[in-house]
């Protein structure tokens, strides 16, 4: 089986990471593997920098719906795709037709 440079790298990455998080799970249980991955968890990351950015529920809730602190951008898919309903996004996320 032929595989190229670039898809090796990917693969090599992907097993390291769950070799990691297994043997953190293996050898700390569960609040091992959470401390390994913790620094890899998109979301866990963003709530952390909300909670450390807000000095207030009000101002949390705030700063987690403000658009412009958001790394979420929306997936068109195509109405002929097998799952697809033909929905479209403008720029602002919101579906148009």
């Amino acid at each position: 089986m032929n595989i190229s440079q670039s898809a090796f790298r990917n693969l090599q990455r992907f097993i390291r990471f769950q070799l990691e998080r297994e043997i953190a799970l293996q050898a700390w249980g569960d609040a091992g593997e959470f401390l390994r991955m913790m620094d890899t968890d998109r979301v866990l990351q963003r709530a952390l920098a909300l909670l450390e950015d807000s000095r207030s529920s009000e101002e949390l809730l705030s700063l987690a719906t403000d658009p412009a602190r958001s790394d979420w951008r929306p997936v068109l898919i195509p109405a002929d795709a097998p799952d697809g309903d033909g929905t479209t996004m403008d720029e602002e996320g919101d579906p148009s037709s």
